[in-house]
């Protein structure tokens, strides 16, 4: 099993992001509006290897801290970072 980190996940890569989470990889996906991974949640089979991180990824410092977390995949329930 692999750990995929997906920035941007829910626009054009969102078949990326099904597609790796379907082969039961854990997908971290960067992303701004939470109701596009929603919908990307609900097209995918495996939706538990599917971790979202709210962040408006331009907003570095934000980002760098949500970075920390991403080695430990179980811990990523749904983070949301105001932006």
């Amino acid at each position: 099993m692999k750990h995929v980190l997906v920035v941007g996940g829910t626009g054009m890569l969102a078949d990326v992001v099904s597609w790796y989470a379907n082969q039961s990889n854990y997908v971290s996906v960067i992303a701004r509006e939470e109701e596009k991974v929603k919908r990307i949640k609900h097209s995918t089979k495996q939706q538990k290897h599917i971790y979202p991180i709210y962040v408006n990824y331009r907003q570095i410092q934000k980002l760098e801290e949500q970075s920390r977390c991403l080695g430990k995949v179980r811990c990523q329930r749904n983070i949301k970072i105001n932006h």
